[in-house]
């Protein structure tokens, strides 16, 4: 027995070392839930703050100025009336993907679940709101109508549905725009039901067909949802009614089909 110990033992001493591609370090330790302080914590780049409190605090205010910036090129008018229509265009989609890279930069900041970091992207956010789109700094006291949001149930043609400018404050586009809700709140219903897969349909095409429907209908989902965001009873009565109309459809139409298919298995009268 001591025999087949020793032979033991000696076999896992000789065992291969493990892949030279496999390192534990502790920046591969996440946090899953808040925490304070800067030990542990590591800021958009691999050992930075490194557990020092004055970096920690850099880190802070890097965030928060980050925060700033995007709510800066969420507002500020680059373009001059006049420009060339090309190289606006060109210059405005350079800065969106700007401030689209700058807010990733805050939202994987924010992911490493430290408090302070939350903290400073909240009140960068914050400011840069209150300084470049609240309109408090700006002159005159008309805000844009667009920057106007309801947070409470209202009537009238006065509102912004999923395109700036519609319907424009026009009762004809207004009446449109309700009737473009009602319909897709409608169609909403009917893509619920999946298209059939026949016996004989591949099922890769089969399932592709079925998951392009229903991504059709999320969108569809989301458009409405967007629509009755806007707090406009009118709005949110006609979407009610499409999801009505559409239930209404399809419900009459399975009806519709089993009536027929109960006739069909009676005999014939003679």
């Amino acid at each position: 027995m001591e025999k087949a110990g020793v032979a033991i033992h000696h076999n896992t001493s000789g065992a291969p070392p493990p892949p030279a591609h496999i390192h534990h370090h502790k920046s591969l330790l996440t946090h899953t839930t808040f925490y304070w302080g800067s030990k542990h914590t590591e800021v958009l780049f691999s050992g930075w703050p490194c557990k020092s409190t004055a970096m920690y605090a850099l880190a802070l205010i890097f965030v928060f100025v980050l925060a700033v910036v995007v709510e800066w090129l969420s507002n500020y008018k680059f373009v001059k009336p006049g420009a060339n229509k090309v190289a606006a265009g060109l210059f405005q989609t350079g800065l969106h993907a700007v401030r689209w890279g700058i807010a990733y930069m805050v939202m994987l900041a924010v992911m490493s679940y430290n408090g302070g970091v939350f903290l400073a992207a909240v009140l960068g956010h914050a400011v840069g709101f209150m300084f470049f789109r609240s309109g408090v700094f700006k002159k005159g006291s008309d805000l844009p109508q667009d920057m106007v949001m309801h947070m409470s149930f209202f009537w009238g043609k006065d509102v912004i549905i999923l395109f700036q400018g519609w319907p424009n404050n026009n009762l004809g586009m207004y009446i449109l725009a309700l009737f473009f809700v009602f319909l897709l709140s409608a169609a909403v219903e009917v893509l619920s039901i999946s298209p059939a897969i026949k016996p004989r349909m591949n099922p890769m095409v089969g399932g592709l067909t079925q998951a392009s429907v229903y991504a059709i209908r999320m969108a569809l989902v989301y458009m409405v949802m967007l629509s009755v965001m806007s707090f406009n009873l009118g709005v949110f009565i006609v979407a009610i009614a499409g999801h009505a109309f559409g239930f209404f459809l399809i419900k009459y139409r399975q009806l519709a089909m089993a009536s027929r298919g109960n006739s069909s298995n009676f005999p014939p009268k003679v």
